[in-house]
This record gives structure tokens, C-alpha cells and sequence, in this order.
């Protein structure tokens, strides 16, 4: 029970320091709050001003912000501006548009060189008069919002004007490309016919042979050729389909020249086996002691068909040799059975 009562008593004593506390704290509180209201009011002219210079600065300070960043923005606007300008320039006096101005161009390369120099003038009026309006454009410190919603749209107008321009220097780089690419390829073709012509000149002069139907046919391709090169000079974008059509005619043209060249190789190879199949024949004749009227008569059967193989290929003409060949070897065949059924 003693130590019950002692227990009870510690608790009050606790409590009743608590209270003392919390009313002394209580009591400073109050005493600071009355001390700043007591300072605000005897010092409220000061505190206003101290509130105010705070407000002022903070304002000073957001103006300068969206001043800066207004400047910025015209600064940005400004050199996509210059940029634009120095581009247009270099377009306007470079070597794209003289053979237009003197008159080097005609069809459809005339009237696109034509939209894309009007395309450029338009564009440098228009990049002209933003740049005016640039620098009649400045930075406010006293309508800041006004600035920058004037310099927000300048941007804007720079960038669109940008990425116009943009656009129109990679057409017009196109249409440059095609010019140079049909010069490049007009000169592959002429490259490429004068390896053909060499070969058929080499064939002439080591054969002799006139190859008029093949020389017939290399001149209908230096004409189409002449034709090509003449639209090329002044119309690349219409000489496209042209240069396809050059392109396979020399195409053909080196493929019956091959053609030729392994023929005539061919040639020689079935006269040099009918050679040897003759001297063979009438050597048996011979050692059969037979009258070799019949066996030969039958040879020369394959008279007319080399004939008409050697005049086709000096022509130039283009022969089917395995007809041909397959003729003769049965001519052959027969000519031996002859000799061997009368030995």
C-alpha cells in the first residue's frame, strides 16, 4: 500500500510539472507575439518598406528573366534569319539558274529551273522582310509580356520559313543531280559505245570482213546517240527515258558484237574439222583403192552451207551455227558410211 500511495504521489508530482511547463511556454509564446506586433506596429512604416523593396525586386527580377529570355529568342530567330539570307544568295549567283539565263535550257529542265528560281526570289522577299521585322523588333523591360508573345511568333515564322527553305534547297538539289547524272551517264554510254565500236573495227580489220549489217546497225546507234547527247545538253529531266533506251541499244549492239566474235571463233573450228575430216575421208579412198566420185560428191554438200556461213559473218549477220553443224556432221557421217560399205 506504501508503495502504491509513493507511485500515485510521483504522477501527481509529474503532472503537475507538466502543467507548470506547458503555462511557461504558454506564457513565452504570448510574449514573443506581443513583442513582433508591438515591433510591426511601432515600425510599420519600415516593415511596409522592407515588404515592398522585397516584391519590387522579385518583380525586377521576373522582368529581366522574360527579358533575357525574350532577347534569346530574337537572337535565335535573327540567325536562322542570316542563315536563310546567305543561303538564297549563294543559290541566286551560283552556276544553277545561268544556264537558264542564257537560254541553255529548254523543255522540261527550262520550266523547272524557271519554278525553282521564282521559288527562290519568293523565298528571299519573304526572308527579307522578317529580317526588317527583326530589327524593328525590341526587347521591352516595360511590356515584357507583349515581347515575348511578339518574339515567340518571329520565332515561329522563322522556323517555318527555315524548314521551307530547307524543303526547297533538297528539290532543287534533286533537280542538280539529275542534271550531273545524266552528263555522268551520257558519258558512261559514250565509254561503252567506243569499246564496241573498237570491236567491231578489230574484227573487220583482222577478218577483212566489211560487216555491213553489223555496221548498219552501229549506225543507227551513233545516230540515237548524236540525238540523246544534243537533248541531254539542253533537257536532262526529259533526256532520262532517253538515255535508258540509248543505254540498251548499245547494250544489244555489244551482244551481237560477242556474238559475232564467237561465232566467227566457232567457224574456224567446224572448217578445221571438216579439214581434217576430208583428209581423212579420201585417205581411206585411197587405201581402199575405190573411186572416191561418190564419197566426194557427197562432201560437197557442205559447200554451199560454209557459203552461206562465211558471207552471213562477214556481213556481219547473225547464223545458227548449230543447225549448221549438225547438217554437216551428218553430210560427214553419210560421206564414211559410203566408204566403208563399198570397202
Amino acid at each position: 500500500m506504501s508503495n502504491a500511495k509513493t507511485v500515485i504521489k510521483n504522477c501527481w508530482g509529474l503532472l503537475f510539472m507538466n502543467n507548470i511547463v506547458e503555462s511557461q511556454l504558454d506564457s513565452v509564446v504570448s510574449t514573443i507575439i506581443a513583442a513582433l506586433l508591438s515591433f510591426v506596429l511601432t515600425n510599420i512604416l519600415i516593415v511596409l518598406l522592407i515588404v515592398v523593396v522585397i516584391i519590387g525586386l522579385i518583380s525586377i527580377l521576373m522582368l529581366n528573366t522574360k527579358r533575357k529570355h525574350t532577347t534569346q529568342m530574337l537572337k535565335r530567330a535573327s540567325q536562322l534569319q542570316h542563315n536563310i539570307t546567305s543561303n538564297l544568295n549563294e543559290i541566286l549567283v551560283a552556276d544553277t539558274f545561268k544556264e537558264l539565263e542564257l537560254g541553255l535550257a529548254q523543255g522540261e529542265t527550262e520550266r523547272g529551273l524557271q519554278r525553282m528560281q521564282k521559288a527562290a526570289f519568293g523565298l528571299h522577299q519573304q526572308s527579307e522582310q522578317l529580317g526588317i521585322k527583326l530589327k524593328g523588333n525590341r526587347s521591352s523591360l516595360f511590356s515584357p509580356q507583349e515581347s515575348l508573345h511578339q518574339a515567340e511568333e518571329l520565332e515561329l515564322e522563322a522556323e517555318d520559313l527555315h524548314e521551307r527553305v530547307e524543303r526547297y534547297l533538297h528539290d532543287l538539289s534533286n533537280i542538280e543531280q539529275s542534271v550531273r547524272g545524266t552528263g555522268q551517264h551520257m558519258r558512261l554510254l559514250q565509254d561503252r559505245l567506243s569499246v564496241v565500236l573498237e570491236q567491231i573495227e578489230k574484227i573487220g580489220e583482222e577478218r577483212g570482213y566489211p560487216l555491213d549489217e553489223l555496221r548498219q546497225q552501229l549506225t543507227q546507234v551513233e545516230s540515237e546517240f548524236k540525238k540523246t547527247d544534243q537533248l541531254a545538253a539542253f533537257d536532262a529531266v526529259q533526256a532520262k527515258p532517253e538515255l535508258s533506251k540509248l543505254g540498251r541499244l548499245i547494250e544489244a549492239l555489244h551482244l551481237r558484237t560477242q556474238e559475232l566474235q564467237k561465232n566467227i571463233t566457232i567457224m574456224d573450228q567446224i572448217r578445221n574439222r571438216l579439214q581434217m575430216q576430208e583428209e581423212q575421208l579420201l585417205l581411206q579412198i585411197e587405201q581402199q583403192q575405190m573411186t572416191k566420185e561418190g564419197p566426194v560428191t557427197l562432201l560437197r554438200r557442205t559447200d554451199p552451207i560454209i557459203q552461206q556461213l562465211n558471207k552471213a559473218l562477214q556481213s556481219g549477220q547473225e547464223v545458227d551455227l548449230r543447225t549448221a553443224a549438225s547438217d554437216i556432221e551428218t553430210i560427214l557421217r553419210q560421206a564414211f558410211e559410203l566408204v566403208e560399205s563399198n570397202g
